[in-house]
């Protein structure tokens, strides 16, 4: 869907502006690093509002976004910066993109991931958007 990957560049742009995670952002399906920091993320639901005469072109797109990093605090330090990060993103205009509205709320309690041996706290990101076709 062109939408969405218009949506997601911006998302994944705006996470690699973050302090650090230039190329530590990647998709939860290519966790490829090991060490922090690191922004993994997924897209959990998208749709279209829709009135009585049809769709809105009012969309809304679900994401997750993981901080995670080596110690508690500095994940910490760096989940806090996403958070504003993803906040910084409301009415934010670019080519045929406009985001109207960016809600986050703390989706998990924080958590150690063992596997990994990183230390990780996880958003609710949800974005509401409008692609503009005229221009």
């Amino acid at each position: 869907m062109k939408n969405g990957l218009l949506l997601e560049n911006t998302l994944v742009a705006a996470l690699r502006a973050v302090d650090g995670l230039f190329d530590r952002v990647c998709p939860i399906q290519d966790i490829h690093k090991s060490d922090g920091p690191l922004a993994v993320f997924e897209q959990q639901e998208e749709s279209e509002e829709s009135a009585m005469d049809g769709l809105t072109g009012l969309e809304t797109a679900v994401y997750i976004v993981h901080a995670m990093h080596n110690t508690y605090e500095k994940m910490r330090l760096l989940a806090e910066q996403i958070k504003n990060t993803m906040k910084a993103l409301r009415q934010h205009a670019e080519g045929s993109l406009f985001i109207e509205d960016v809600a986050v709320a703390l989706a998990s309690k924080d958590i150690y991931e063992g596997r990994v041996q990183l230390f990780r706290r996880a958003y609710k990101v949800t974005i509401q958007y409008q692609i503009k076709e005229d221009m």
